[in-house]
């Protein structure tokens, strides 16, 4: 009797493993773009005068939020 064998990755596990990549590098961009917002919107909501009290001004506030989701 002859006995079949594959000598070839199999299809599905590699599109598995594709999909749960792509899946996981979404899910990092929604963390990181949730946390960019969230604090160029908590900066953004503060006075001149706040800003200026912690050493900030409003052209800061991109740069900052930048660094708070790891994009910098």
């Amino acid at each position: 009797m002859t006995a079949i064998t594959h000598t070839r990755p199999h299809f599905l596990h590699s599109t598995f493993a594709a999909v749960a990549g792509v899946t996981a590098r979404v899910a990092e961009n929604r963390r990181r773009n949730a946390a960019y917002k969230k604090t160029f919107n908590e900066l953004s909501a503060m006075t001149a005068r706040d800003l200026a009290d912690i050493g900030l001004s409003r052209f800061d506030i991109p740069r900052i939020a930048a660094e708070a989701a790891d994009l910098k």
